[in-house]
């Protein structure tokens, strides 16, 4: 598939329960802070300590990316949560309104220990390449108005910093069809979010359990050996 990756029973059976136990000792919430972080989580819970150092997803990141170095394990330390996300139908999740992500090359993942099924919150994704004249031209204009501020405010602060918003209108136009990634218990999913991609909606309220990570290169045509 185009910019995203599966992989199903990603972790022994016997460590999955665990590990869900722990993630549901913390709050659900939208916020991604210290009290969720995982590296801050796995000094007094186990399971997790044990996925933050043996899961191996650092080494599959690396390997996406095609580049090991510290930038990548410092996003691995700083930027990986325990995610519980609470959604109701048509609540306000700018994380349910498509986007793109513009800011630096970057893929995000995550882990589910549970199943996700279509309108339970899925992650949402759009597989096809869309190099294409009408893409580039949105998205220079949308860069143009964001450094003039002339956009509308449902857009947010997520595309004033880059994460470009986009509406059914120009989505319709553009070709973006978002198809709802639906998983398994044991889930990994990672991808590009060069591509559009948002958080799913809902048919009722409803809780999903993860464990979320981004990273990126902030120099991506800089050999490792010579940054600076």
């Amino acid at each position: 598939d185009k910019g995203i990756l599966k992989f199903e029973n990603f972790l022994p059976a016997d460590k999955v329960e665990p590990l869900l136990s722990e993630i549901k000792k913390v709050p659900p919430s939208s916020l991604d802070n210290d009290e969720n972080l995982v590296f801050n989580l796995r000094k007094t819970n186990p399971a997790i300590n044990d996925f933050f150092l043996n899961s191996g997803i650092l080494k599959i990141i690396q390997d996406c990316i095609g580049r090991s170095e510290t930038e990548i394990e410092r996003f691995y330390n700083i930027d990986m949560f325990a995610q519980r996300i609470f959604s109701y139908y048509k609540n306000d999740d700018e994380q349910k309104v498509a986007h793109i992500d513009t800011f630096f090359p970057t893929l995000k993942w995550w882990y589910f220990p549970e199943a996700v099924e279509f309108n339970q919150g899925t992650f949402c994704y759009d597989k096809a390449p869309r190099q294409t004249e009408k893409l580039y031209q949105w998205l220079y204009d949308t860069s143009i108005k964001v450094c003039t501020g002339d956009f509308e405010d449902w857009r947010g602060d997520g595309h004033r910093n880059g994460a470009f918003r986009i509406n059914k209108e120009e989505r319709d136009y553009l070709g973006i069809e978002l198809e709802q990634i639906v998983v398994k218990p044991n889930t990994l999913v990672i991808a590009n979010t060069g591509n559009f991609h948002s958080r799913g909606e809902v048919s009722h309220p409803h809780l999903r359990n993860a464990i979320f990570g981004s990273a990126r290169i902030s120099k991506p045509f800089t050999l490792s050996r010579y940054a600076y």
